[in-house]
């Protein structure tokens, strides 16, 4: 296994190939937008049925469902982890939406804190908090030993500067 101090790096399985924009976001807004439009739907179809005009209400019900579907949709993107790098004893985190944007990776940083149950781990960089499902990494438990490995290099460092 190797150390902290090496450069590394593991993909989230959501990544499977293409990593476009039109996929990453196509694949994601999938859920959302059934959740946002159903509503419209139905009260679209009690407007109709009660014989009130329902072309106003189709027309920005659908935008706003459609609006708030993408919006949350780009939030989950933007807090997905994507890529994990390691060097140093430090990490870099890209996002999906990092990743399907092409845009620069955060800075590297120090793992703070790392909280793990069954299923999934809180990841605490800087002030951000990313969850990582065990379901959408192979290497899961190599991971899991590498961000141990680079919190264990936090706690030093941090240690040494306090004495």
């Amino acid at each position: 296994m190797p150390s902290p101090t090496h450069n590394v790096s593991f993909r989230n399985n959501r990544l499977a190939g293409n990593s476009s924009l039109r996929r990453i976001v196509g694949s994601a807004i999938t859920r959302p937008l059934i959740a946002s439009t159903t509503p419209v739907m139905l009260i679209t179809l009690f407007e109709s049925l009660q014989g009130r005009p329902i072309t106003d209400l189709m027309k920005y019900g659908f935008l706003l469902a459609f609006a708030g579907a993408l919006g949350w949709t780009m939030l989950q993107l933007a807090r997905t982890p994507a890529v994990i790098l390691f060097r140093e004893g430090r990490v870099r985190i890209r996002t999906l939406l990092a990743l399907a944007l092409r845009s620069q990776s955060g800075p590297w940083q120090f793992v703070i804190d790392l909280k793990r149950d069954s299923v999934s781990m809180a990841l605490t960089l800087g002030h951000r908090i990313y969850e990582l499902k065990k379901s959408e990494w192979n290497e899961f438990a190599e991971l899991s030993h590498m961000l141990e490995e680079a919190r264990r290099t936090y706690d030093e460092r941090f240690e040494k500067k306090s004495l």
